[in-house]
């Protein structure tokens, strides 16, 4: 028996960008009200004098706003394979205090993993890697960061601060490349 698949993928994880042309159905603004719900989960962490990632789901409470979480998990999983969350002022927070809120989220939505051999679980994307150094990874220098897949279910990127020139994100469909493969090349 073979472990190869030899049938086409089909479902909402298989998309080209023309699909989402148009489609705003993938991203999510964040409501006045999460945002509150947020401001208080991270004042609780605070308040019982915890830090990231020294903190459980449980101490960063979100209330009704798990289930969105929840469905916004099944469509990372099982529907498109992404979206996007926007609308966190990120300007009013510290940089810990944003690192608990995307932490906190997280945690509503999965188990964190380490990113790196450092053991990283927020890594931080910028220049300032040393790229003569083996060791330095490719998302801590200004080089091009060629299409990858990541070793966990999901990835999540939280800009704080644009980049002067580049730091552009994009994305494909594994299932659409897969379909494509199978067809021209099987």
């Amino acid at each position: 028996m073979s472990l190869i698949m030899k049938q086409a993928i089909t479902g909402p994880a298989v998309w080209k960008g023309a699909d989402m042309v148009g489609d705003t159905t993938w991203v999510h603004v964040l409501s006045p009200e999460v945002l509150a719900t947020l401001d208080a989960a991270l004042a609780h962490v605070k308040s019982k004098g915890l830090t990231f990632p020294n903190f459980g789901r449980e101490d960063f409470p979100i209330g009704v706003w798990a289930q969105a979480l929840k469905t916004h998990s099944d469509e990372l999983e099982n529907g498109r394979g992404f979206l996007v969350l926007r609308g966190l002022p990120v300007e009013r927070y510290t940089e810990e205090d944003i690192q608990i809120i995307y932490y906190g989220i997280g945690l509503h939505m999965g188990v964190p993993v380490r990113q790196n051999p450092k053991g990283d679980l927020l890594g931080l994307v910028m220049n300032v890697g040393d790229v003569t150094k083996k060791t330095t990874r490719v998302y801590e220098t200004n080089l091009y960061l060629p299409y990858h897949s990541d070793p966990s279910d999901v990835v999540g990127l939280l800009c704080i601060r644009k980049a002067k020139q580049g730091g552009l994100s994009s994305l494909v469909s594994v299932a659409a490349i897969y379909n494509e493969i199978l067809q021209k090349s099987p």
